[in-house]
């Protein structure tokens, strides 16, 4: 017997030997809380490059197309409630377009496009001021296209947590995306004082109504979309992304038919910021 309690006060012994040398890495880490931030007259620019890739079916003759698009996209913070959702002001300047090797002046779209959207801490977005139709669509490209601006988690996460979120996203008078987004907290890694949140994200969105605006008619819509996304999570703002995926549509402009199949990349970059930070 009194073998057999030395035998067992020795296994309990080097079990505590062992937790003591266990691996930081198997330290069991806080949440972390993951949202949008900025205080009032804090402003953000980034860059956006996107490439598409495919066949654009116009008047019945396929071609294939090479679209770069490069633009400018600017945000300022206006006001904080105190439930946490900010008025932003939202501007985009785009440069010509580059179609298979040769630079086009965009028609119909004007070089300079603002809005004002109110968003909450976790990215959900509701356009707060009435304006045309390209205005409504650039409220959803950058909300969606790529997951530029993505919809975070509802409460604190651990790597390797996931969350889904959805949205609706009206457009126009008529038109209205569904948005499906899942993301996972990969990693989270010092930077000078801060922290960065690795992000993984993929998703889609999808037309659930049809729409038509000045002349162009959108009658199908599918969008997939996966990459990565770094986030300040001291200044509670995107740092870049990346991200590659497929897009589907069919429709009309003035009454020409139009169908497409192309697969895409899309960046964002953090240009510069200015303000008190976004610690609040």
């Amino acid at each position: 017997m009194r073998k057999a309690l030395r035998r067992a006060a020795a296994g309990l012994g080097v079990l505590a030997v062992l937790a003591g040398c266990a691996p930081r890495g198997l330290r069991v880490l806080a949440p972390f809380e993951l949202k949008y931030k900025g205080r009032p007259g804090d402003s953000y620019s980034y860059s956006l490059a996107q490439v598409f890739r495919g066949t654009v079916v116009n008047y019945g003759m396929p071609q294939l197309v090479v679209l770069k698009i490069r633009a400018m996209m600017s945000e300022r913070v206006e006001e904080v409630a105190d439930s946490g959702w900010r008025r932003v002001r939202q501007s985009s300047s785009l440069e010509p377009l580059e179609i298979n090797g040769i630079r086009v002046e965009p028609k119909g779209i004007p070089p300079l496009m603002e809005t004002e959207i109110m968003r909450s801490p976790a990215g959900d977005v509701v356009p707060i001021e009435a304006g045309d139709p390209s205005s409504d669509m650039m409220i959803w490209a950058a909300r969606s296209l790529g997951s530029t601006f993505p919809l975070l988690p509802p409460a604190p996460v651990r790597p390797g947590e996931k969350w889904r979120r959805e949205q609706k996203i009206a457009v126009g008078e008529s038109g209205e995306f569904q948005v499906v987004t899942i993301g996972e907290l990969v990693r989270v890694e010092e930077a000078g004082a801060g922290r960065v949140a690795v992000i993984r994200m993929e998703g889609g969105v999808n037309l659930a109504e049809p729409f038509e605006a000045d002349g162009v008619l959108m009658e199908a819509f599918r969008l997939e979309y996966n990459g990565l996304v770094r986030f300040d999570l001291d200044a509670g703002r995107i740092i870049d992304s990346k991200q590659e995926g497929s897009l589907q549509m069919k429709g009309s402009f003035n009454k020409s038919s139009m169908e497409a199949r192309l697969s895409f990349t899309s960046g964002l970059a953090l240009e510069g910021a200015e303000g008190r930070g976004g610690r609040s």
